[in-house]
């Protein structure tokens, strides 16, 4: 009787795992030194613009010369209460466009700094413009979105890139530069998260510990 009861319960647990997973298959988490395709989903579906007074932050880039110059805007936003996010804690998305004028094709931006936090990653679906091919995050820190000719192609002048979306832990964000890629390189304003006072404690400390240690 009470091996079937265990073989019962086992069955019970297997169940419940797998509903959960079903209610998180669309979720794409990334950690260091990871690169994933880059998967669609409907988010963000709500919340509010917490950053530039509430209203996107609109960036001028540009880069190259001549036959590889490049020139266009980034798109950023820092939206909580987001009712899509999983992780509870802020949403950042970001968007290109390459300037009609340009003379080459956009295939990469990076931007940071998640060191330290847990991040969803997607772009929003219906895609309004060129998806990401794949998303790839460098030693934790800094997030990057490839637009790879192969795949779904490069974000061309005169066209806009879909809407990439990182879903976070983070409470709290600042101004950082995010930089965008077409052989050459250029810069743009944008928003990253930041770690909690308390976070930043913990840290200290565990860098003191180490530090005497190895003394």
């Amino acid at each position: 009787m009470s091996l079937r009861l265990n073989a019962m319960r086992a069955m019970a647990v297997g169940v419940l795992g797998a509903c959960s997973f079903c209610l998180t298959a669309k979720a794409a988490p990334i950690t260091a030194n990871q690169t994933i395709p880059a998967a669609a989903e409907a988010d963000p579906t709500g919340g509010t613009v917490v950053s530039n007074g509430g209203a996107p932050l609109v960036a001028n880039f540009s880069g190259g010369a001549g036959p590889t110059a490049f020139s266009g805007t980034l798109i950023s936003k820092v939206i909580s209460g987001d009712p899509s996010n999983p992780l509870g804690g802020l949403t950042f998305t970001y968007q290109l466009t390459n300037a009609v004028g340009s003379q080459a094709s956009l295939s990469r931006l990076t931007s940071g700094d998640f060191t330290g936090f847990l991040t969803d990653v997607s772009y929003q679906t219906p895609a309004a413009g060129t998806a990401p091919t794949s998303v790839d995050r460098n030693t934790g820190a800094i997030m990057g979105w490839t637009y790879n000719i192969i795949g779904n192609g490069q974000v061309n002048p005169g066209a806009t890139s879909a809407v990439m979306v990182i879903q976070t832990n983070a409470t709290g964000f600042n101004s950082v530069t995010a930089n965008v890629l077409s052989g050459a390189g250029a810069t743009a304003s944008s928003f990253g998260p930041v770690p909690e006072p308390a976070s930043l404690a913990l840290l200290s400390v565990a860098g003191l510990l180490l530090r005497r240690r190895r003394v």
